[in-house]
Formats: C-alpha cells, structure tokens, sequence
C-alpha cells in the first residue's frame, strides 16, 4: 500500500519510521536539526496517521516491508534509518532482507526481536492487551512478532549502526547490550535524563547520532 510521508530538507536520504500508536510528528524536533543537512523522509506506517486504516495483510511485517520499498527507491542513494521502538524493529527487519539498501542504521530504543516462543507470546499478549480501542480495526497487528528473523541474523547487518536509549529506559539497555556484542558495526550512546521517548525530550542528542551514522 502507499504509505503517507512528509519530506523535508536536502542532502543524504534519511528514513524515519516512528513507534507503535506515534506518527510523523513525533521526529519533529530531530527533523528540525537534520534539515539544513540531510533529505528527512518520515513515514506514516499502515494504521497510523495519514496512511490511516489498512488492510489486515497490509500489517505483517512483510507487507510493510514491500511498501517501504516504493519509498527506499525514490530515493537518490541508499537511505539511512532512522528508527524509533516498533521503527527501529521494521528498520532492522530491512537490512536483514535488504542489506544493499540500507546505508546505515539509527535505533532508538528499540529491541531485535525474540527466539523463544515464550518470551514472543509475551510480548503479543502484552501487545493485544495494550491495544488503543479506538485505533483503525487491525493496528495492534503491526507489532506483534512472529519469528526470530532479526535476533538470528544480526551479525550480518554490516551497516554502520548508532544505538540511542534513553538512560531510565531500562528495559531496553539489553537490547542495547545485544546490538553492540552481535552487530559488527554497532555503537551506542546513552542519553540522560530520558526514557523511551529519548527522540522527542532529546531531540539534539538524538539528532547527533544520526549525523554520526550518515557523516553529515
């Protein structure tokens, strides 16, 4: 399906795929430091703001992943992306599948994924009981998880990687832990005095990440 972007500035191509229940306007404040120096292309995902309801295949993962390609192929070079929570996860799901394609990743606080089906049920279980009720019928569907294609296939994502966590977003400073001891190209930087919204309360550290990771 076509997906809603906002596009803004002019330079290097950068992606950004925001969270579960976010949209667009939630990288503002990264955007306005990137503009004068990078091509910024946010992402509406199926069910969320301006691309708004979806059909229910149009959710899995795979489905997103073709309509990011219309997006990837607009582009003048190899993008990087930028990545928020359920972003950061579609972002890596691209580079496993697309690796040419991808110049470089920014996570932000985000996770790989499960290998266990334990922990994977939990997680859809927390995510079906965390549902918005009056979001578009099928949303949730985006976020659940249904295999280890990206925790399996980490060490092959060569790419350049910055990963940005919040320092009180505890629950996610084990990801952080696997993306730099798996992925042979991966950094972090912990920011202060924020949590799982680092981008939005730190929009100019987040920001610095990004244009470590694009050399801009």
């Amino acid at each position: 399906m076509e997906l809603f972007v906002d596009i803004s500035g002019s330079g290097p191509d950068l992606i950004l795929l925001h969270g579960w229940q976010n949209d667009t306007t939630i990288w503002s404040g990264v955007i306005a430091e990137l503009t004068p120096v990078a091509r910024c292309i946010a992402v509406d995902l199926p069910g969320h703001g301006q691309t708004g309801a979806a059909p229910l295949a149009e959710y899995e993962r795979d489905a997103v992943l073709t309509s990011l390609d219309a997006i990837v192929q607009e582009c003048t070079q190899p993008p990087v992306f930028v990545g928020h929570s359920l972003g950061g996860f579609l972002s890596l799901s691209y580079a496993v599948t697309r690796p040419d394609a991808v110049a470089g990743l920014v996570l932000v606080a985000a996770g790989p994924g499960y290998r266990s089906d334990g922990p994977r049920n939990d997680w859809n279980q927390w995510v079906l009981d965390n549902a918005n009720p009056d979001a578009p019928d099928g949303q949730e569907r985006i976020c659940l998880q249904h295999d280890s294609l990206v925790v399996d296939n980490l060490q092959n994502i060569v790419a350049p990687t910055g990963v940005v966590v919040g320092d009180r977003d505890k629950g996610f400073h084990a990801a952080r832990d696997v993306f730099e001891s798996k992925m042979p190209n991966a950094w972090s930087v912990e920011i202060a005095d924020a949590g799982h919204m680092v981008h939005v309360k730190k929009p100019v550290e987040t920001a610095a990440a990004v244009r470590r990771v694009a050399g801009i």
